[in-house]
């Protein structure tokens, strides 16, 4: 299958945030709908409601690995430990790649010299969602 990181820059020009954008890009393949991943992944643009905490991409991550990988059990689960360190990976890649994981440093508000573009984490996340989440689907870009 041909990679969607397009597809996710598309949506984040036509008015997504950033979490929006990178969730309805692949909520299709975790049995979602377009617009039930555009309601959850709503609060986490900039960096969790503008407050420019974790980058909303990267939030976006979190919410498509726990559709991806949670056994949706109550209680402890099965899944939880090995879904967070799936996060603690992607986490880590991002931020080798951008040197930061919080919108405030990526967008250099206290340096006033931006480090990432969000359209930029925007397709950064979208890559690393083909590459952890579905490594056999999509095609290398």
């Amino acid at each position: 299958m041909k990679s969607r990181v397009q597809i996710a820059r598309g949506r984040f020009h036509n008015g997504y945030n950033c979490s929006q954008t990178v969730v309805c890009t692949y909520c299709d393949l975790l049995g979602i709908t377009p617009s039930d991943g555009y309601r959850i992944s709503e609060g986490f643009g900039g960096g969790i409601a503008q407050t420019r905490a974790t980058c909303g991409a990267l939030n976006a991550l979190v919410i498509l690995a726990g559709l991806k990988r949670s056994d949706g059990k109550d209680g402890a689960g099965e899944t939880k430990m090995e879904t967070y360190a799936l996060i603690k990976e992607m986490f880590a890649d991002f931020q080798r790649q951008n040197g930061a994981l919080t919108c405030r440093e990526l967008m250099g508000l206290d340096t006033g010299k931006p480090m990432r573009l969000c359209i930029d984490c925007v397709t950064d996340a979208a890559a690393l969602a083909e590459k952890y989440l579905f490594p056999d689907l999509f095609e290398k870009e």
